[in-house]
Formats: structure tokens, C-alpha cells, sequence
């Protein structure tokens, strides 16, 4: 069962989500894998102060406790933003064996593009930066600041 794009973010709610996410359990079956994604709070901060020229609102948002306490963000849409770890509580309440948790944009998350770009084109470097990518995108500190959250959980088989 794939849930991904960040669709828990689009539920503001905290008892929507935890619905979602049950109902999500309840449909796989026992031992299938579930991908759940969410959008990371401790990056809208970061981001607040990368597109501040653009979007100066978001900045002016998390200059409030109440927003940055709620994960609440609106933005060019309304979003919930998970706190690190909270996603994965998430899958375990659901009654999911997580089995790994996941940063998507990792250490590339805010970089230049033009730099990634010519990492990427390069034939001795890009095995190397993917190499790290994957190497350190399941590090705590680097799932706090990536934008998507992933959490890959499976449904316990009938004992």
C-alpha cells in the first residue's frame, strides 16, 4: 500500500489522520508493506527563510508559538507538518511493524540545483553523491531536515 506525495500532510486533523492511517492497516494484507510520506516540520523553517524574497508569509507564519506548537502552515496549500518521529508512532499506533524511516531529499534538500545538476551529469561523481544519499538518508538528523518523511511499515502476519 503506497501513500505517497505527502498526502497525510492535506489532513489537518489529527483524528483524520489517525483514521487514514488505520484504514490504511486495516486494507493491506497481512505482510504487505506500507510507504506512508509526510512533509517535515523542522524544514518549513528552513524553508521559511529560503523562499523569504518569494513567499515572505511563511517567514511572518512560524513567527508565531501557535503555529510552529500546531504544524498547521498555509502555504500555497494548508499543511500539516509531522514532528521527527511522529510519523512512525503514527504506523506503530496503527498496529504497523516499521521497518525503516527515510529523509527523501536527504542531504540534497535546499541545495543548488545547478550544482546537483553538474554532480549528476558528471560520470565519477554522481556514483559517489548517490552513494552518500543513500548511505545517510535514514540518519535522524537528515530525516529532520529533508522536506518528505517516509516511513516504511508492514502489517504483521496472523500469528
Amino acid at each position: 500500500m503506497i501513500s505517497l506525495g505527502a498526502p497525510l500532510s492535506h489532513i489537518t486533523d489529527s483524528h483524520g489522520r489517525d483514521r487514514a492511517v488505520f484504514e490504511i492497516a486495516r486494507v493491506v494484507k497481512p505482510g504487505g508493506k506500507v510507504f506512508l510520506t509526510g512533509m517535515a516540520r523542522l524544514v518549513c523553517y528552513r524553508g521559511a527563510v529560503f523562499w523569504l524574497k518569494q513567499h515572505p508569509e511563511f517567514f511572518e507564519q512560524i513567527t508565531t508559538a501557535e503555529v510552529r506548537t500546531s504544524g498547521i502552515m498555509d502555504g500555497t496549500q494548508v499543511w500539516y507538518l509531522f514532528k521527527t518521529g511522529e510519523l512512525e508512532e503514527l504506523a506503530k499506533y496503527a498496529g504497523l511493524q516499521v521497518i525503516d524511516r527515510v529523509g527523501c531529499e536527504g542531504l540534497a534538500n535546499h541545495l543548488p540545483v545547478e550544482n546537483l545538476e553538474q554532480i549528476e551529469a558528471d560520470e565519477r561523481y554522481w556514483p559517489v553523491w548517490k552513494e552518500i544519499l543513500l548511505e545517510t538518508c535514514n540518519e535522524p538528523s537528515i530525516i529532520g531536515i529533508s522536506n518528505h518523511l517516509l516511513v516504511v511499515a508492514s502489517k504483521p502476519t496472523a500469528a
